[in-house]
C-alpha cells in the first residue's frame, strides 16, 4: 500500500510514486467496473419497464376484448361456399335485399309442352321433338330433339313465340340450359327476328346441362326465342330446358360483361311464370362431418345380397355372395377446387364419384381413408360397397361400415355426427323489376328480424270483390277493378302478369288503351281482360261470381260452340283456360255449372305495387346460424318452406305417404328437396324420400316421402314438413358479421342460444302462449320446464307445478288450464287480470257455422260483448285502432266431432301479417265435445290494422258452438 502519512521533511522516492500510481490505477479499474455494473442495472430497469409497459398494453387489449364487442364483416354469396371463421361465432345478420325477376316468356320457358314451339327453320328436321321428364332441369320436363340417322342435315332451330314485343333500345338477356349425348353435335340459345336470327357465341356440346346465353339490344323485330341445333349430319340428341328472357337495367348491362358463366347462371337463374322475388331465403352451415346418418343414404342390392342391417345410425352391414354387388350411397353438393377426405371404419371399399362430370374422384379402396380433389365437380356421390380391385364384380363375405366421415382438408379427422345449423325466413323480398332500385330489406334488430317493406305482391283472385268499370267497356275488353281499403299505394306503378306468365302493360294515366293492362289509381287495382280470354261477349256484363270464375281459370262460352263467346242468350258453359285443348278442340272439363273452385294447373294473375309509405313488418324466422372455428361449408339459397302441416295417408295397406297426388295430400308447393319431417315438433327419422321414377310420378314435384313400416307411424301425432320448393326464385347476397373478439363471441353465442331455444319467432314477440311442455325448454310467460315438468311462477317468485285447475301467472295475462288431455294456456278473463291496460274486444258467435273440410274457415265472431278502441267488421275480422302490443286469445267450445273417423286436426291462426298459429290440436274419435283454447302476443305497428281468426280442420260436418269467444287485450 502506498505511503499516506507524508510531512514536509519526507523525501519522495521513485518507488513511492510507483506505489501511488499503481493504487490509483487499481481504484480507477474498480470505478470503471462499478460504472459498468450501474449501466447494466439501468438497462435491466429499462427492460423491466418496457416489459411492464407491454404487459400493460396486453392487459388493456384483453380488457378491450372483454369489454368492447368487435365484429368482422362478411358477405355470403349464392350457392355452396367455404367460409373461414377465426373462432366459434354466431352469424349476425346485416341485411338481405330484395330482387324481382319476371320471365318475359311466361310459362313457355318451362319447356313442359313441346307443341308450343311452333316456329322452326333449317334442313335437319329431327326424328323426334318431345317434352320428357328425363330431360327436366326445372319443373317436371325438358325437351329432347333426336336425330336417328346420320346425314339428316347440318342445322336446325326451334322457337316459341315471344308474347309481347320487346322495346327497341333496351337490353335483354336470353338464356337456356342445353346438353347432348354426342360431342359432335350441340345447341345454343337463339333469337328469331322478322328478317334474320341471332344466337349465342358458343355451341354447348357437354353431356351435362350447361348455360347458353345471349345479351342483346332489342330493335323491335324479335319474334321468338328457342334453341339452335348444330347437327353436322350426325346422329344423337340435344336436350334443353329453363328458357329465360329478362330485361336488363343499364347498370346490370354494364356489370354483365364482367360475369363468368357460372355467375350468370346464378344471378339470372330460371324462374317460372309470375312475379318472383327473393322467396324464403335461408343459410345452412353443414357440419364438420358432411355425411348424415345411414337412414338418409340409398341402398342398392342384387340377388345374393341380404337385407342391410343397422346397429346404429352410423353403422351398417350386409352379407354378399361372390360376384354380387351391394352398396349404400349418398349424394351431396361439392365446393369446386377443394380437397376432401373420406374415412370410415370398414371391411369393404370406399369411393367417391362426380355425378355432374361423370368421373371418379376417389377410386375404390380398402384403406380406411382417402383424399380427393373436387376440381370442377359440384355434385358428388359417396359409395360404401363390396366392389373393388379394379373390377365391378362384387366380393363375397360380411361387409361392415361404421362412422363414415367426409370433411374438408387432406387429413382424416376423428368421427363426429353431422350437426348442421340453419337460419331461415318466411318472407318475400322485392325490388323494382326493371331497375332493381328501392329493394325491400330484411334486417336484424335486438335479436328479432324485420322487413323494411316497399313493395307488395298480391294475387288477383276470387277472394276480392270485383267491379266492372262500365264507362270504359269496349267490344274487345272489359275493365275490372277492386278497391277495398286495404291498399295504400303510389299511383300508376304496377308490374303484373297474367295466367300464362306474360307481362301486362302498366298504365301511367287514369285510362286504358287495350286489353292486358293494369292501373293503380287512388288505391284501387284496375285490370283489363280481353273478351277472347274471358269468353264474355261484347254485349254481356258478367256477374260477380262469373268474374271470380274467370280469375280461378274458367273461360265462358256458348254451350255447344266452344269458339263462340257467351253474349247473353243461350246456355252458358265453362272450360279450363290455359291447358292443352281436347282432341276435338274443346276446353278441358267443360261444364254448364258455374265453377266455384280453381284447379292445380291454374296460375293466377299477379301484381306488384309500390307502397305509398315504407312499412316495417316482423318476419317469421327459424333457428340460429353458428359457424365453427376454421373452415365451414355454407349454402345460401331460397325457397325453403318451414313446418308445413301434412296429413299422411296409407298406401296399399302398408306404407304411409305424404306429398302424394293420388292420395290428395300433396304439399302447398312442388317438392324440390326435403329437409326434415317432424312429429309433434320432434324430428322423425323414419321418413324416407322416394323419387317419382319409383312411384310413377305420384309426387307433387320430384317425389314423395313415406314410412315403409306401419309400426313407425303414429296416427295420433301431428306431422309437419320443412322442404325446399322445386320452383326457383332469385337469390340475393346475405351480409352480416362474425365475432372478432371474446366479448362479441360471448354476447352472440348467448343470444344465439336464446334464439335457438325460442325456435320459431313470430311477429317479433316471444313464443305464442300455447306452449307444448314437451317441446320448448325455456321460460315463457312465467313458465318453465324443470325435470320434464311444466311449472308456473308464483307471485312471490317461487316455481310450482301446474295442477289441473286454472292458475293465474305472476308476470303475464295468461292463465293455465288442462283440457283435452293436454296442458294449454288461455287468457284469464277475471276483472283483476294484471299487466293489461284495457280489454278492447270480447266477442262471441250469434250462429253456429259449419267448418269447411280440409280448408281454413274464418271464425265469424259477430256478437260484440265489449268494443273499446277496436271493432268487429262484419266479415269475421276485427280492427285495432291503435298500435301497440296486444294479447289475442280464443276459446272455441262445443265441437261436435262424432263424424271423425279416427283423429282430426285443428289449427287456429291469426291472419296478419302472415298466418301465426294460436293453437294446434289433434282430437281422437272418442271425444264428442271438445274445447280448444289458445292465444299469442300480437305486435301492431300501425293504426287501424285488421285481422282475422281462422280455423282449419280435416274432419267433415264440424260445427262451432255459440260458447266460442274472442278476447283482445292490450298490454301495458
Amino acid at each position: 500500500m502506498a505511503k499516506t502519512d507524508w510531512n514536509l521533511r519526507d523525501t519522495i522516492r521513485p518507488e513511492d510514486m510507483n506505489e501511488l500510481g499503481q493504487e490509483i490505477n487499481e481504484h480507477g479499474g474498480k470505478i470503471a467496473e462499478q460504472g459498468l455494473e450501474i449501466e447494466e442495472h439501468d438497462k435491466t430497469i429499462l427492460e423491466q419497464g418496457t416489459k411492464i409497459t407491454e404487459q400493460g398494453k396486453s392487459i388493456s387489449a384483453l380488457e378491450n376484448r372483454l369489454d368492447t364487442e368487435e365484429y368482422a364483416e362478411i358477405t355470403l354469396q349464392q350457392g355452396l361456399q367455404v367460409v373461414k371463421a377465426e373462432r366459434d361465432s354466431r352469424f349476425r345478420l346485416g341485411s338481405i335485399k330484395g330482387r324481382t325477376l319476371i320471365n318475359l316468356l311466361g310459362s313457355a320457358g318451362g319447356c313442359e309442352d313441346a307443341s308450343i314451339f311452333s316456329i322452326s327453320s333449317g334442313s335437319a328436321t329431327p326424328s323426334y321433338f318431345v317434352s320428357t321428364p328425363l330431360e327436366a332441369d326445372s319443373g317436371s320436363s325438358g325437351i329432347r330433339a333426336t336425330w336417328n340417322d346420320i346425314n339428316m342435315g347440318s342445322s336446325y332451330a326451334k322457337y316459341v313465340p315471344i308474347p309481347n314485343s320487346l322495346v327497341p333500345g333496351k337490353t335483354y338477356l336470353a338464356a337456356l340450359v342445353v346438353k347432348t349425348n354426342n360431342p359432335s353435335i350441340g345447341g345454343r340459345i337463339a333469337i328469331r327476328k322478322t328478317d334474320t336470327a341471332i344466337s349465342g357465341e358458343t355451341t354447348i356440346q357437354s353431356s351435362n346441362y350447361s348455360l347458353s346465353y345471349l345479351k342483346f339490344m332489342a330493335d323491335g323485330k324479335e319474334t321468338a326465342v328457342g334453341c339452335f341445333f348444330a347437327v353436322n349430319n350426325q346422329s344423337g340428341f340435344v336436350s334443353f330446358d329453363s328458357i329465360r328472357l329478362y330485361e336488363l337495367s343499364q347498370a346490370e348491362s354494364v356489370a354483365f360483361d364482367g360475369l363468368a358463366p357460372e355467375q350468370i347462371a346464378e344471378k339470372y337463374s330460371y324462374v317460372s311464370s309470375g312475379i318472383i322475388g327473393v322467396e324464403n331465403p335461408y343459410v345452412i352451415r353443414y357440419g364438420e362431418n358432411l355425411l348424415p346418418p345411414f337412414y338418409e343414404w340409398t341402398t342398392y342390392t342384387q340377388d345374393g345380397v341380404n337385407t342391410y342391417k343397422s346397429s346404429g345410425v352410423y353403422e351398417v352391414s350386409f352379407i354378399a355372395e361372390q360376384g354380387k354387388q351391394g352398396f349404400v350411397y349418398y349424394d351431396l353438393p361439392l365446393v369446386p377446387n377443394r380437397y376432401y377426405t373420406l374415412s370410415s371404419q370398414h371391411t369393404g371399399y370406399i369411393s367417391v364419384t362426380s355425378l355432374d362430370l361423370n368421373s371418379v374422384l376417389l377410386p375404390n379402396t380398402v384403406e380406411q381413408s382417402g383424399t380427393f380433389f373436387s376440381g370442377k365437380a359440384t355434385l358428388g356421390r359417396v359409395y360404401l360397397s363390396n366392389i373393388g380391385d379394379g373390377s365391378l364384380t362384387g366380393k363375397g363375405g360380411l361387409f361392415t361400415f361404421k362412422s363414415p366421415m367426409l370433411s374438408l382438408g387432406t387429413e382424416a379427422k376423428p368421427f363426429k355426427p353431422r350437426e348442421d345449423a340453419m337460419l331461415a325466413f318466411q318472407t318475400e323480398l322485392h325490388a323494382n323489376p326493371d331497375t332493381g332500385a328501392e329493394p325491400d330489406e330484411l334486417f336484424e334488430q335486438n335479436g328479432q328480424y324485420f322487413k323494411l317493406a316497399k313493395w307488395k305482391k298480391v294475387v288477383l283472385d276470387e277472394s276480392r270483390f270485383w267491379g266492372i268499370d262500365a264507362g270504359n267497356v269496349t267490344p274487345e275488353y272489359k275493365p275490372l277493378y277492386f278497391r277495398d281499403g286495404t291498399i295504400q299505394a303510389k299511383d300508376y306503378i304496377t308490374y303484373a302478369t297474367k295466367y300464362d306468365g306474360t307481362r301486362l302493360f302498366n298504365r301511367e294515366t287514369a285510362s286504358y288503351t287495350g286489353a292486358d293492362q293494369t292501373l293503380m289509381y287512388r288505391n284501387g287495382i284496375h285490370l283489363t281482360v280481353a273478351n277472347s280470354d274471358s269468353g264474355w261477349g261484347p254485349n254481356y256484363s258478367p256477374t260477380q261470381d262469373e268474374i271470380k270464375a274467370y280469375l280461378m281459370g274458367w273461360k265462358m262460352y256458348l254451350y255447344g260452340n266452344v269458339t263462340q263467346p257467351y253474349n247473353g242468350t243461350g246456355t252458358r258453359a265453362w272450360g279450363k283456360l290455359g291447358l292443352p285443348l281436347n282432341p276435338d278442340g274443346g276446353l278441358k272439363d267443360g261444364t254448364t255449372t258455374l265453377p266455384t273452385q280453381s284447379y292445380p294447373e291454374w296460375n293466377y294473375y299477379q301484381l306488384l305495387y309500390r307502397f305509398a309509405e315504407e312499412t316495417v313488418e316482423p318476419v317469421v324466422s327459424e333457428d340460429c346460424l353458428t359457424l365453427s372455428e376454421g373452415d365451414n361449408v355454407v349454402e345460401v339459397g331460397t325457397g325453403i318452406v318451414l313446418r308445413e302441416k301434412t296429413n299422411p295417408k296409407q298406401v296399399g295397406g302398408i306404407a304411409y305417404r305424404i306429398n302424394s297426388i293420388s292420395m290428395s295430400n300433396q304439399f302447398k308447393y312442388r317438392l324440390g328437396t326435403p329437409i326434415e319431417v317432424s312429429r309433434n315438433n320432434n324430428i322423425d327419422y323414419h321418413w324416407v324420400y322416394v323419387d317419382n321414377s319409383v312411384v310413377s310420378n305420384d309426387g307433387y314435384g320430384k317425389g314423395v316421402l313415406q314410412i315403409n313400416s306401419p309400426a313407425d307411424y303414429d296416427p295420433s301425432a301431428a306431422y309437419n314438413v320443412t322442404y325446399i320448393k322445386l320452383d326457383k326464385s332469385p337469390v340475393a347476397p346475405i351480409t352480416g358479421s362474425l365475432a372478432a373478439n371474446e366479448k362479441a363471441q360471448i354476447s352472440d353465442l348467448t343470444a344465439g342460444v336464446a334464439e335457438a331455444l325460442h325456435g320459431v319467432s313470430v311477429n317479433g314477440a316471444q313464443l305464442p302462449a300455447h306452449v307444448d311442455a314437451k317441446v320448448h325448454s325455456t321460460e315463457v310467460h312465467g313458465l318453465r320446464i324443470q325435470a320434464d315438468k311444466l311449472q308456473y311462477q308464483k307471485a312471490n317468485g317461487d316455481w310450482d307445478k301446474v295442477g289441473g285447475e286454472e292458475v293465474l301467472l305472476s308476470n303475464s295475462i295468461t292463465g293455465i288450464r288442462t283440457d283435452v288431455a293436454a296442458t294449454e294456456l288461455a287468457v284469464n278473463r277475471a276483472a283483476n287480470v294484471p299487466y293489461t291496460d284495457k280489454t278492447l274486444i270480447i266477442a262471441s258467435l250469434k250462429n253456429s257455422p259449419t267448418l269447411t273440410q280440409q280448408a281454413s274457415t274464418v271464425i265469424p265472431f259477430d256478437n260484440v260483448l265489449t268494443d273499446t278502441l277496436g271493432e268487429l267488421n262484419g266479415d269475421g275480422s276485427f280492427t285495432l285502432r291503435d298500435s301497440g302490443t296486444y294479447y289475442v286469445s280464443i276459446d272455441i267450445g262445443a265441437f261436435n266431432t262424432s263424424d271423425i273417423p279416427q283423429y282430426t286436426d285443428f289449427f287456429i291462426s291469426i291472419s296478419y301479417p302472415s298466418d301465426q298459429y294460436l293453437a294446434n290440436y289433434r282430437v281422437p274419435k272418442s271425444t264428442s265435445i271438445v274445447r280448444l283454447i289458445g292465444g299469442g302476443l300480437l305486435v301492431v305497428k300501425n293504426n287501424y290494422e285488421s285481422y282475422k281468426i281462422s280455423i282449419w280442420t280435416d274432419a267433415a260436418n264440424v260445427r262451432l258452438g255459440l260458447n266460442s269467444y274472442l278476447n283482445v287485450a292490450r298490454l301495458r
